[in-house]
């Protein structure tokens, strides 16, 4: 391996930040990786990788910027530099392109001053044409780690990077996240607590530490310990379960190899980190049996809000295609003083965490936001979310402020109320209102991911409802709260669709849908002016609806898992009669009024559940002494709504009032068809009428 005298010479001092690194002509660069330098190759590699024609690019030369005095990503852009002669040396060679290059600040690429503290810099007053940057990381090849006890955000780290391992089966990986489980659990403080004793799950598998020794399905008896939760995608994969006829066998003890490849895998990271015990649901929980299953299904809280961590195999589409691989990162060769650093290619960002396969499954969204710790397998790299922050395989610091997607810790004190900062959790109790908006952004969360059974949708949230439950909440009515069920019935389908065959829910829960739903924030808002909280209690004290009645049957044991046909809630609430009519040609626009948090014109916004055409629908009511008559071929329908909530904004903004679209099933009993967004006229209050609903 030969490394060219450019390659070898990469230096990213502070001249490097204002200036730039000059690496060579391209042509030079081409010949020179295939003479063998890795420095060369690797350049090209990245470039080719992310999209770079280089036979494009071979008149150009190759600078390397990086990004500010305390960063540690480089740039590697394609300049155009204005040239004396025609002389191809310009760095991939030996020697004779030194003389060529000169020093950097020849090069007539400097950038501005600001870009010293990491800003981009521009491209103006450039005497070079810009042909775009690609970015890798500068990562420290020997490895440097900070005490336990010492925590800072990456965003302020003075480290270089941590270079990410060849394998995820390697050592270096494994003592990473035994790192990040001691800080975790050192000090991070109640957050993310939990008891050495905790009590363990009805099953589990236990892990010999010789890995000739078979595994051994056991029952705990009420034992207290830690254990190691894993959540995966099935797929289509190969599956070892646990069935009636099988549970003697299983708990007599079987060899790993019997074991489908994430599952072995997961064994495998367990005990590698420490831990004897794995919680695996198709080995511990009784499959095809529907009363244990009740049972199991109805304690994942307790399953993995328990768990010591959670293994998520967010790279693995079934369960043959295994949890430890190889990475398929680019790296440098060695640079720098004592050959101290080195390049990698960047890896993929947080915001990829939504094309994973595991983040798509019902089952295992649940499962990620129960769990304390989640120690996630992607496919280049390893990641730590616990109630406190993001820790990842590639950086030393942690991540607390993520672009592109949530992390867990958000609803930490909404989820994990017994491990919030306030160690007596009755002393501290979030308002009702934002847990419930909380409760409704975990539904939306939910609503689109997939499950192999549409049945489980109640089930697989039944986790969280049990974790987020306040006693003021009251019962939990298929989705929704008794204290007030209405805060989680305004929503609307994005997509037209109308309750299945197949009995799921209710109609006003949103159980039965299956796409995304969206919400109006701001029926929920909580820190709002004292003016604000005025208006809306006198609507509330005046026009809101009252829960009666409810009568939700069950299929099962379980009281937040499946509901039968049947199930009902009554109301009493103000009614009017509407005409919707259907306009066709226009578009539906599934943005109501109430989703924007600032000011709105007048008038109302129709979002009916099932709209055949996907047309827009316009809303008015009867005038007085007028009788209009349906008609389905015109798109004409009159139908009574009923208030069900106001938009907690100024009056100013036109705080918007939300009402319920009924159908009538029978005489006094109604299904929701849509929900209306409408203003209040205080001087029309005569036209509305309380009267008594069943809602079905």
């Amino acid at each position: 391996m030969t490394v060219c005298n450019r390659c070898a010479k990469i230096d990213l001092d502070d001249a490097a930040v204002r200036y730039g690194y000059l690496l060579g002509h391209v042509r030079l660069m081409v010949k020179s990786a295939k003479a063998g330098c890795p420095g060369c190759k690797f350049m090209l590699d990245v470039c080719r990788r992310q999209g770079v024609d280089i036979r494009s690019e071979r008149n150009n030369y190759v600078m390397l910027r990086r990004l500010g005095k305390r960063s540690h990503l480089v740039r590697i852009w394609f300049v155009e530099l204005e040239e004396e002669g025609e002389d191809e040396g310009g760095g991939a060679g030996d020697g004779e392109v030194e003389s060529e290059h000169g020093e950097n600040k020849d090069s007539g690429v400097e950038d501005d001053e600001g870009s010293e503290d990491g800003q981009d810099a521009t491209d103006e007053g450039d005497e070079g044409k810009d042909h775009g940057p690609r970015l890798i990381r500068l990562c420290s090849a020997y490895g440097m780690e900070r005490h336990l006890s010492h925590d800072v955000e990456h965003e302020n780290d003075h480290l270089p990077l941590r270079l990410i391992s060849a394998h995820s089966s390697d050592e270096e990986c494994f003592d990473l996240a035994r790192s990040w489980f001691e800080r975790c659990t050192r000090s991070h403080g109640p957050a993310c607590a939990l008891n050495k004793e905790t009590p363990l799950p009805t099953r589990l598998i236990h892990i010999p530490s010789n890995h000739e020794e078979p595994l051994r399905l056991c029952r705990t008896e009420g034992q207290t310990g830690q254990y190691v939760a894993l959540s995966y995608v099935w797929g289509a994969g190969s599956t070892f379960k646990t069935t009636r006829k099988t549970l003697s066998s299983r708990m007599s003890g079987f060899p790993s190899s019997d074991l489908p490849k994430s599952v072995r895998d997961a064994v495998e990271i367990t005990r590698r980190i420490g831990f004897q015990y794995l919680w695996v649901d198709a080995l511990c929980i009784i499959q095809s049996d529907f009363e244990d299953w009740s049972h199991e299904s109805a304690l994942m809280a307790v399953v993995y809000g328990g768990a010591a961590f959670t293994i998520s195999a967010d790279l693995a589409e079934d369960t043959d295609q295994g949890i430890l691989r190889e990475r398929d990162l680019l790296r440098s060769h060695c640079f720098g003083g004592n050959e101290q650093w080195c390049f990698q290619e960047v890896e993929a960002p947080w915001k990829d965490l939504q094309l994973q396969y595991v983040y798509w499954r019902g089952w295992c969204f649940q499962e990620r936001v129960l769990s304390v710790r989640v120690l996630h397998y992607f496919e280049d790299h390893i990641a730590w979310e616990c109630n406190t922050t993001v820790y990842r395989e590639g950086f030393h610091g942690r991540e607390s402020h993520l672009e592109g997607h949530f992390g867990k810790w958000i609803f930490t004190k909404q989820i994990h109320q017994k491990l919030s900062e306030v160690q007596d959790a009755e002393l501290w109790q979030p308002p009702l209102q934002s847990q419930t908006g909380a409760w409704n952004m975990m539904v939306q969360e939910l609503a689109i991911r997939e499950f192999t059974q549409p049945s489980d949708r109640l089930p697989g949230i039944s986790g969280i409802a049990a974790a987020m439950q306040l006693p003021k909440m009251g019962s939990y009515l298929a989705g929704v709260w008794s204290w007030n069920p209405f805060l989680s019935m305004q929503w609307h389908c994005r997509k037209s669709q109308q309750p299945p065959s197949d009995y799921r829910s209710p109609s006003w829960s949103w159980v039965w849908t299956t796409d995304q739903l969206v919400w109006p924030y701001s029926t929920w808002a909580n820190n709002v002016s004292a003016d604000v909280e005025e208006d809306w209690k006198a609507w509330d004290t005046k026009w809101a609806p009252r829960l009666l009645e409810h009568d939700i049957v069950l299929k099962g044991n379980h009281p937040k898992g499946e509901v039968a046909k049947g199930s009902s809630i009554t109301v009493s609430g103000h009614c009017r009669w509407m005409v919707f009519t259907e306009q066709p040609g226009v578009n539906y626009d599934m943005w109501g009024f109430s989703c924007d948090p600032g000011w709105v014109d007048l008038g109302t916004k129709v979002h009916l559940d099932w709209r055949p055409n996907n047309w827009a629908s316009e809303a008015r009511f009867e005038r007085e002494g007028e009788v209009v008559v349906g008609d389905e071929e015109r798109g004409v329908r009159v139908l009574p709504v009923v208030q069900i909530l106001r938009e907690r904004k100024p009056r100013y903004d036109n705080a918007k009032v939300l009402a319920l679209i009924l159908e009538e099933v029978v005489d006094g009993t109604y299904k929701r068809a849509g929900v209306v967004d409408l203003d209040l006229d205080e001087s029309e209050e005569d036209k509305w009428e309380r009267r008594t609903l069943k809602l079905v």
